[in-house]
């Protein structure tokens, strides 16, 4: 791809970007490629000071466990209907895991009484049932993790996964953006 860029007569740009370190509160890793005409002159963003947490993110207070979590199975009606991606505990203190693309099985898991009401109280507003491992987070509150402007997504559930996992994180894309703006602006 690079090679093809300069032959076209191009400068390449490429950089693996950390996305927690551009106010995306998870750890993501994105590769981005920029080419720009050889008389041009383009550099990345600088990443800023420090990562926004989980419990920033989602105006936590409460205190959770984090680590792994045994085998997250799903289930409806009582039937089998596979394995959850993830299965892990969310460390609150940190930036989450990467959005995958499929059901996320990241859990907040309460340790004490705030947390457990803060839980609740997100319990009743998505509509699920309680669960005994943990709370595992929806489509909003991935969009929050993934950086996402509010919009409402449409389609199956699976479909709105699928969407946020696979979108490059907004306030990355929009460093990237203003810098590539930056360059282009005479």
């Amino acid at each position: 791809v690079k090679a093809a860029f300069r032959d076209a007569g191009y400068r390449v740009h490429a950089q693996v970007f950390d996305c927690s370190r551009y106010r995306v509160p998870q750890r993501r890793k994105r590769l981005l490629l920029v080419g720009v005409r050889e008389e041009l002159s383009f550099a990345f963003p600088a990443p800023i000071d420090r990562p926004v947490s989980v419990r920033e993110a989602l105006g936590l207070r409460g205190a959770y466990a984090a680590g792994g979590v045994e085998r997250a199975q799903s289930s409806r009606n009582g039937k089998e209907r596979g394995w959850w991606q993830g299965g892990r505990a969310l460390d609150v203190s940190l930036p989450g895991y990467t959005v995958g693309t499929r059901d996320n099985y990241d859990l907040l898991v309460p340790e004490d009484d705030v947390a457990r009401a803060e839980v609740e109280a997100m319990r009743v507003r998505s509509g699920r049932k309680p669960s005994p491992g943990g709370y595992r987070l929806n489509v909003e509150e991935l969009k929050v993790l993934q950086g996402a402007p509010a919009y409402r997504l449409v389609g199956k559930m699976s479909e709105q996964h699928y969407a946020i996992g696979n979108m490059v994180p907004p306030p990355l894309a929009e460093v990237v953006g203003r810098a590539l703006a930056q360059t282009l602006t005479p």
